[in-house]
């Protein structure tokens, strides 16, 4: 789950359905494939939420994507200032 969606502001917070043991990356990027955040992580339990502060998105439609070595997880994420 990834809310607010759409997102207004420059904060979204992220939460898996199932607990990912290991490291894991979280990665945001454009339509066009351009990277614009990556952050590693060493575990995330299933009711742990992840708060992405400071982006500073302009208006359009992004992929948030989780990945390690036993989970691809992606959505996408709507921002509208």
């Amino acid at each position: 789950m990834l809310y607010p969606n759409p997102a207004s502001s420059g904060m979204v917070t992220l939460k898996l359905n199932e607990a990912v043991s290991g490291k894991f990356t979280v990665k945001i990027t454009t339509m066009s494939g351009r990277q614009v955040y990556q952050k590693s992580f060493e575990s995330f339990g299933k009711s742990d939420q992840i708060s992405i502060n400071g982006l500073s998105l302009q208006n359009g439609s992004y992929i948030v994507s989780v990945v390690s070595s036993k989970v691809n997880w992606s959505n996408t994420l709507v921002v509208d200032k």
